[in-house]
């Protein structure tokens, strides 16, 4: 929680002209949030995605691990700070991201005098906690599911066996004929 709080004041900081970043989900969202351009240096599993997507809308760019020189790092900051085009995409998308209906501490009081209002407003309490806990963890359900796997198994040996026992008995009278 700690790191994650650090984070969000770094990335948010009036000054921070690039973001360099493996191209996770929370970080490509934090510096979005902020407007910052990021340069990526994606790895494994959706920062590879995350990344393509991200230089595909033209608020950043990407270094495969693979090709990273000294030169070719300097240059693509350079190349993704002065670029006005990703600073004004950035930013347009920050304003979208940020752009909600009212202030966050004015919905939360919303909501508790909503609350009081209304007696608790037990029209909004969820059904699960007035249901039992066989209901809750759907109990009956898997009882009637393993029941008829049971069944089917019971009834399936049983078939067979009756074959098995019907193929011996004809082979040993036949040979005694």
């Amino acid at each position: 929680m700690y790191i994650n709080l650090l984070y969000s004041v770094f990335t948010g900081h009036p000054r921070l002209k690039l973001f360099i970043t493996h191209g996770g989900a929370l970080s490509t969202q934090e510096s979005m949030f902020h407007g910052i351009p990021v340069l990526g240096l994606p790895v494994f599993g959706d920062q590879v995605t995350n990344m393509r997507e991200v230089e595909r809308q033209g608020w950043g760019r990407v270094l495969r691990c693979e090709e990273i020189t000294p030169e070719l790092l300097k240059e693509t900051m350079f190349t993704v700070i002065n670029s006005e085009e990703l600073r004004a995409e950035v930013k347009r998308r920050s304003t979208i991201m940020r752009d909600i209906p009212d202030d966050p501490a004015r919905v939360v009081n919303f909501w508790v005098d909503y609350v009081i209002r209304h007696k608790g407003a037990p029209h909004l309490r969820s059904p699960i906690l007035s249901m039992s806990w066989y209901q809750l963890y759907n109990v009956d359900v898997w009882l009637t599911l393993i029941g008829t796997v049971f069944a089917v198994v019971y009834i399936s040996v049983k078939i067979i066996l009756a074959l098995i026992r019907q193929c011996c008995s004809s082979r040993s009278k036949s040979k005694t004929d």
